[in-house]
């Protein structure tokens, strides 16, 4: 790894938590996946959403008779090369106008967030809101969807050399809660996450079978502070 890219790397990670819930999140590769490379393409996937308060529930507000969140989502997918085109341009653009810093990177993925949206096809979309968080089943979100026809014959061609698709699901996130001493938790962030179709194992590129798509949302108290922290799943 170079030097370029390691600084990327800690600086994306620096970003966020500076940021917050006004960070915008990305990684490459999730844990619910298998590498293979027999061409086979699934029916379909599921969305897994969840939602946790720490150290309890009630210490965030999630035992509030009103407590909710709502969330909308969005996965595409689209040939990696055009992504890294936008996003090699979007840094471009800001590299001039704010440096090589963390500024640069919110903005970037502010940007990637709306352009994402344009780009390949779209293979589920849809929303939720679930109230009284306190019930661990309005927390923990799974949503099973089939992939479109189109979309099954991008990851068929996915197995050629020169086929790079990827995943990327978007999704806009809102939480409230209110403690008994009426300290209130609200809470809301944009995010993306990268899910690569293709994984390089010693130096051979695999067909990647996801399981899942999603993001898992944790609401903690530090010291007096609620914070908020998101993971891809």
């Amino acid at each position: 790894m170079n030097n370029s890219i390691v600084k990327d790397v800690f600086l994306f990670v620096l970003a966020v938590l500076v940021f917050g819930i006004n960070g915008f999140a990305q990684a490459e590769i999730a844990g619910n996946s298998k590498a293979k490379n027999t061409g086979e393409v699934p029916n379909g996937a599921k969305l897994v959403f969840s939602l946790s308060g720490s150290p309890k529930l009630e210490d965030v507000g999630f035992d509030y008779r009103k407590s909710y969140w709502k969330l909308k989502y969005e996965l595409r997918l689209l040939p990696y090369s055009d992504y890294f085109r936008v996003r090699k341009r979007l840094k471009n653009k800001y590299e001039k106008r704010y440096g090589d810093g963390l500024r640069r990177i919110k903005k970037v993925n502010k940007k990637l967030y709306k352009k994402v949206r344009k780009l390949g096809f779209r293979v589920v979309k849809g929303k939720f809101k679930k109230k009284r968080l306190i019930a661990e089943s309005n927390r923990n979100i799974e949503i099973p969807f089939l992939f479109p026809p189109k979309v099954r014959k991008i990851l068929a061609k996915a197995i050629e050399p020169n086929v790079r698709p990827i995943f990327v699901i978007r999704f806009n996130v809102k939480i409230y809660g209110k403690t008994k001493s009426k300290r209130k938790t609200r809470k809301k962030t944009k995010s993306f996450f990268l899910y690569p179709v293709k994984k390089r194992i010693k130096g051979e590129l695999f067909i990647v079978d996801y399981d899942s798509f999603g993001a898992s949302f944790d609401i903690y108290l530090d010291g007096k502070r609620t914070e908020f922290s998101v993971f891809k799943n």
